[in-house]
């Protein structure tokens, strides 16, 4: 995976301990992200098709983008985490009912949970750069999911954990929560 910059420059990107990919500008490698590489150019404009957890480096990138830019980089990373979130749930419920694995499907569940508890920090590089009523909706929300996520992991509850994301009404095959939410930031803020 690669962020593409306009003028041609593409980033390598390389998965965290969690799956998730990483940026590596060059700048400085990090343990298991490939050989150092030369700092390449700045672009003033990029396209986020990853998640990251090295702000650093996201903000080198992040300063010259457009207000519309930042959302359409937030809601990518948003839709890469709910991306992972599902195949962490289907990881789960195939530990459970078909391993008959127990400890495994507490394990994925914990690792949703902690994804969710990191949307804040994922989206926050990009709020700093977006218009006001954007980045109240996009902090209020992303603080929402990230509340709920940490009293489901303080009360260490699997069926609380489970739970997250998804409403009383909820049926197999409709959109959760998180994925509800970035369908509506791109009809409001990307069509």
């Amino acid at each position: 995976m690669y962020i593409h910059l306009i003028d041609c420059v593409s980033i390598p990107i390389f998965p965290n301990r969690y799956g998730i990919p990483e940026l590596n500008t060059g700048m400085e490698a990090s343990a298991g992200a490939g050989p150092k590489e030369k700092p390449r150019p700045r672009s003033k404009f990029w396209v986020y098709d990853g998640i990251t957890n090295d702000l650093d480096d996201l903000n080198l990138w992040r300063a010259s983008m457009t207000p519309r830019e930042n959302i359409y980089n937030a809601v990518s990373a948003l839709q890469s985490a709910a991306e992972k979130i599902r195949r962490i749930e289907d990881e789960a419920r195939e530990s459970l009912f078909t391993k008959d694995d127990p400890e495994t499907h507490r394990q994925k569940l914990r690792e949703k949970t902690m994804l969710l508890m990191e949307l804040p920090e994922l989206a926050g590089p990009f709020c700093d750069g977006m218009a006001k009523d954007a980045r109240a909706e996009f902090e209020k929300a992303l603080n929402s999911f990230a509340m709920r996520a940490e009293q489901a992991w303080e009360l260490s509850s699997i069926f609380y954990m489970s739970a997250l994301l998804y409403p009383e009404d909820y049926r197999e095959g409709d959109r959760n929560d998180l994925e509800s939410f970035i369908d509506r930031l791109r009809i409001k803020y990307l069509s």
